[in-house]
């Protein structure tokens, strides 16, 4: 009984037209493609873009003829360039924590305002303005590429800034999540389609990372700047045009803020919610560990292959993404549904959580190419893990609390941003000079941290499912005899 939904008993939710349903989920499924196209084109691009900024500024009559277009790489530790490459990873890590510092903090705090109110103002009115926030930092951005102005000052913070404002990434994924528990009832249905969009996340992810390696080759920084912002400013206009809103019953008036960040925390303390604040918080920890390794590792891996010994360049990298995520999301989406009939959600999790495990461990050794070709084998079973954990999460609560428990998700997610790329940017500045893979050993400690809670939280889904079954059994004896008392007068 782990699988089974936990409130489908009690919220028997009225299904809307199936072919509406379903044209809607498949739009906002191709604004989370073009999107998450978007985004991973810039989260690849800025990195290296701030690496060759940093490499002029700092070492300019040195190293500029090695920036032109790619990355700067000594594989002899004894060359004199060898410590201007260090000093150069070491600054650009500290650049590129400041910024994203300067998104996560303020995105901690607005995603979790907006997605109270996604349960009122509506799906997709929240959906446009997490759109149009992240459209003005990728054209910020762009516009700091064209003009060529200083990574030093503001231009650089002005976009991250405005897509704070907006709830950053984290409130698309939240808004996408939303979008599908609507359009899903049953929890093997709900899963799978999460999984779905996890999906078009992870292809998108693909596609953008082998077009930024060979633009950034032949065009430079600013084309695929310029591609990433026009995919959002698409995505916009698709979402403003032909998104379906599909909150059905409006509430007549509107609530406080301080209401609305009540209703998304509440989960976690109020009473209402007595015997279900455990499973709560055990999944949203579980979460947090699992989450909080994988956003902080993004941009490290950018810098552990551009570094020596591997050296690689924008087209390699992109190559290996592109082939890594893609074998990752093609094979994990095929076996889910398999996986869905021989175990239990709470057991996907589990497997989704060693094997991204093994993975970090792994990588954390690998100093040539084949090592790392290697690396993606070893998490080829943790796609199902983030999927799943939403599914759960999401099936305890009714359709007119989606917003708010999803918002509770996203909120974390925005503290794994602000937290986690910092901390393990740190890491690696600090073990660079030595064992470069001392990180990923820390990101592997997370995910164990992260089974453990998933442990936990299948022991207490089942007692909270037995006891469920116990007091409906209870209650339908006791009707029985009240039917039965009722004959005999």
């Amino acid at each position: 009984m782990e699988g089974t939904p936990l409130l489908q008993s009690q919220t028997a939710q009225k299904p809307s037209s199936s072919q509406g349903n379903l044209k809607n989920l498949i739009l906002i499924n191709v604004v989370i493609l073009l999107v998450s196209i978007g985004t991973c084109i810039m989260s690849i691009v800025l990195p290296q873009y701030v690496y060759k900024r940093v490499g002029e500024e700092l070492y300019s009559n040195v190293t500029l003829k090695h920036f032109k277009n790619q990355s700067l790489c000594f594989r002899n530790i004894s060359d004199p360039n060898y410590k201007i490459q260090v000093n150069v990873q070491e600054t650009t890590s500290d650049r590129l924590t400041q910024l994203i510092l300067f998104n996560s903090i303020p995105a901690i705090f607005t995603v979790a305002i907006l997605g109270a109110y996604v349960d009122y103002l509506g799906r997709k009115t929240i959906l446009i303005m997490a759109l149009f926030g992240h459209f003005a930092r990728n054209l910020c951005l762009t516009l700091v590429a064209l003009w060529n102005l200083s990574i030093d000052y503001m231009y650089l913070y002005i976009g991250f800034g405005l897509d704070a404002i907006c709830g950053g990434f984290c409130a698309l994924l939240l808004l996408g999540y939303v979008f599908t528990a609507d359009h899903t009832q049953t929890s093997e249905s709900r899963t799978f389609a999460m999984g779905v969009l996890a999906v078009s996340n992870g292809l998108a992810s693909c596609l953008g990372y082998i077009l930024t390696g060979y633009l950034i080759e032949r065009l430079g920084f600013f084309y695929p700047m310029l591609i990433s912002s026009l995919l959002n400013c698409i995505s916009l206009g698709l979402t403003v045009i032909f998104v379906s809103e599909t909150l059905e019953r409006r509430p007549n008036s509107c609530i406080s803020p301080q209401k609305g960040l009540s209703n998304v925390f509440g989960f976690y303390y109020s009473k209402v919610y007595d015997g279900r604040r455990g499973i709560f918080w055990l999944a949203m920890l579980g979460f947090l560990f699992s989450v909080i390794s994988t956003v902080g590792g993004s941009n490290i891996m950018t810098l552990f292959v551009f570094d020596s010994p591997l050296c690689w360049d924008p087209i390699k990298l992109g190559w290996y993404n592109t082939v890594g995520m893609g074998v990752i999301n093609i094979f994990g989406m095929a076996t889910l549904r398999l996986m869905q009939v021989f175990f239990s959600e709470g057991t996907i999790a589990l497997i989704g959580s060693i094997s991204i495990a093994a993975y970090d461990i792994y990588l954390g050794f690998c100093y040539t190419d084949w090592m790392l070709y290697c690396a993606p084998l070893f998490a080829l079973f943790s796609f199902g893990t983030y999927p799943v954990i939403r599914s759960i999460i999401s099936q305890m609560v009714t359709k007119e609390r989606q917003g708010s428990i999803f918002a509770s998700i996203a909120f974390i997610e925005a503290m794994c941003y602000a937290s986690g790329s910092p901390v393990f940017s740190y890491i690696y500045k600090a073990t660079v000079g030595n064992f470069k893979g001392a990180v990923f050993q820390v990101m592997a400690a997370m995910h164990f941290i992260a089974f453990i809670m998933y442990l936990l939280l299948i022991k207490r889904r089942n007692s909270y499912s037995k006891r469920q079954e116990l007091a409906l059994s209870i209650q339908a004896a006791d009707e029985d005899t009240m039917d039965s008392y009722d004959n005999i007068n």
